[in-house]
């Protein structure tokens, strides 16, 4: 009878370990905590120590001092090509209220790399926000790590939202979806045409399991035929967009 019950209990640990490794995405998990995300992400968790450690502080004037004339020339103007032209530009920002171009350079620097990752600095103090790979400054964090066009979204710590383009067929992505969610998923395939005479159907899948709602679909407009878009998401946010959507009023109310 023990010997029954342990192994059934090996048993259940065992689908519990291969049902959680089994809903792991390109790495991710519904549900990981923040510090687990930066870990599968090097390039974000270097923005993140960056933008922690770098906030915008007045340079003082021994800094400036070590500054090349090339330097100071890209930093402050080309009329300061040495640090006495530069102090002398400085002293006309000693009236109370002004703003010495030593803060103001260091306060654009900062915003330049980590103006994009406002909202990823929310993630690191209040555990909500999102990171997304939309831009292509190069001083951006969509260009640091993105190149799918992934979507993060994080409430209280923890992942709860995840999306991306997948560089793979509708069919290999729904396949490979189905056998790490367990789960049979529904489609649909919708029909179209054009004035030209084209015509096509688009594809969806989704599937819904205890924990998460996984969405995939795949636009197939000969003139803008696009990939298969990936979305995961908790069965809470999902159903508050669907409350939210069955809620919202419609055009003649």
């Amino acid at each position: 009878m023990v010997r029954k019950t342990c192994l059934l209990l090996c048993v259940s640990w065992s689908f519990i370990a291969v049902s959680c490794h089994a809903q792991v995405f390109k790495g991710h998990q519904i549900g990981e905590t923040f510090a687990a995300f930066l870990k599968i992400e090097p390039a974000i968790q270097s923005k993140v120590d960056y933008c922690r450690t770098s906030a915008p502080h007045q340079l003082t004037p021994e800094e400036v001092a070590k500054l090349s004339s090339e330097q100071l020339t890209s930093r402050f103007g080309t009329a300061t090509k040495s640090l006495q032209q530069y102090l002398k530009m400085e002293a006309n920002y000693s009236k109370p209220g002004s703003v010495s171009p030593r803060f103001v350079e260091q306060a654009n620097e900062y915003v330049a790399r980590c103006g994009s990752a406002l909202n990823l600095a929310a993630i690191v103090t209040k555990g909500q926000g999102d990171i997304d790979g939309n831009g292509s400054d190069p001083l951006s964090i969509s260009s640091d790590f993105n190149e799918d066009n992934r979507s993060f979204t994080f409430q209280d710590g923890h992942l709860v939202k995840f999306s991306m383009d997948l560089r793979a067929s509708y069919t290999d992505a729904r396949n490979d979806i189905t056998k790490r969610i367990g789960i049979a998923p529904e489609e649909n395939a919708i029909p179209y045409h054009n004035g030209f005479g084209a015509t096509w159907s688009d594809y969806g899948a989704n599937w819904n399991s205890d924990s998460i709602y996984v969405e995939l679909y795949q636009g197939n407009n000969p003139a803008d035929r696009t990939n298969p878009r990936f979305v995961a998401e908790t069965q809470e946010l999902h159903k508050k967009s669907m409350d939210k959507l069955k809620n919202a009023p419609r055009p003649l109310d």
